[in-house]
């Protein structure tokens, strides 16, 4: 702009500025909002445990039979741990308790350690880590 606009056109060129600049703004911020909920839609990774029939029975029998997951599970923000058991038994699962035949499923939306029973280690405890 010259040094010999009047003060009405410098007015209209800070508007017309500051429009740019929020329109610009709130293009960025749908842009950041966008990739987010793309994330948490997109489901991360499904980790599936699936129970087999029987065995409840067979931990009964040997305590030390291999575990379904780790004693310690990590995940990521936006994973969804599924676990479906066949069992005749309920199993528990940190927070989770899972009937026979039922399936439950957790989408995991911010970090954290989630700690609790675990009917599937000899040591009866389980940690999910949340990254």
């Amino acid at each position: 702009m010259s040094d010999d606009a009047t003060p009405e056109q410098a007015r209209e060129a800070g508007d017309r500025s500051s429009a740019k600049l929020l329109w610009t703004a709130t293009a960025a911020l749908l842009v950041v909002v966008a990739l987010l909920v793309m994330v948490l839609l997109r489901g991360g990774t499904e980790h599936l445990i699936e129970v087999p029939a029987g065995y409840g029975a067979e931990l009964e029998a040997d305590p030390m039979t291999e575990p379904l997951l780790p004693e310690v599970f990590t995940v990521s923000v936006g994973d969804t741990l599924r676990i479906v058991n066949d069992d005749e038994v309920v199993h528990q699962i940190g927070p989770y308790t899972v009937g026979p035949g039922d399936t439950i499923e957790q989408t995991f939306t911010s970090p954290g350690r989630i700690e609790g029973i675990c009917t599937f280690h000899p040591e009866g405890e389980v940690a999910i880590l949340i990254r």
